[in-house]
């Protein structure tokens, strides 16, 4: 690879060797050492016994670096879950009561011909869940046909002029079923109104 104050260059080894008719000969190997205690023992170690083969042994701190930028982008994708879930609630609640003022006379009759308290809660929410489903499936349709042009329009800002993007099902699937349980089970709770009143009470306010 090449970096050059921000204007970055890679390939793997393998677009190396068709362009370069040689082997490697500035190589690399990095190892991640169980006990770090000992890193720099072992740097010792290495280069004294292979310093007649001009191998070079240092001791760094990439993987951490590494683990810190993992464990960053896990950070991210937990906080825009917790936001998720809020921004669900939200409109859930706001939602719930025009729905229940708008519907509250189809509610009682229900309620009259039979329909148990639970049979609409569950009508309710299903409800919810079916509109999360339409729109976490418009979302992955959006993502798959933006997704590449914005991460290579972010990315080019910091010199990379390439940012291909693998999408696996679980990338697509997790979301989805992340917003249609959580409208699901959000809009049972908040439906509780419908235990509480009568069909009589429903139809007549």
């Amino acid at each position: 690879c090449a970096n050059d104050m921000g204007s970055n260059f890679a390939m793997s080894e393998d677009g190396y060797e068709r362009l370069v008719e040689k082997e490697l000969d500035n190589y690399s190997t990095l190892y991640r050492i169980a006990d770090s205690d000992k890193a720099t023992q072992i740097q010792e170690m290495l280069t004294k016994q292979y310093e007649k083969n001009q191998l070079k042994a240092s001791v760094s701190n990439e993987f951490n670096e590494i683990d810190s930028i993992v464990s960053a982008v896990q950070g991210i994708s937990t906080l825009i879950y917790i936001i998720s879930l809020v921004f669900v609630f939200v409109i859930i609640v706001m939602q719930c009561s025009k729905i229940f003022v708008r519907e509250q006379t189809d509610f009682g009759i229900y309620k009259a011909q039979g329909f148990s308290t639970g049979m609409l809660r569950h009508q309710f929410a299903i409800r919810f869940a079916i509109i999360a489903a339409i729109g976490s499936m418009l979302g992955v349709v959006m993502d798959f046909l933006l997704s590449g042009y914005m991460m290579k329009l972010l990315f080019s800002f910091m010199g990379i002029s390439e940012a291909p993007t693998n999408s696996t099902l679980d990338m697509y699937l997790i979301p989805i079923g992340f917003m249609v349980i959580f409208f699901y089970l959000f809009a049972y709770l908040l439906s509780y109104k419908l235990k509480k009143v009568q069909p009589r009470n429903l139809i007549t306010e």
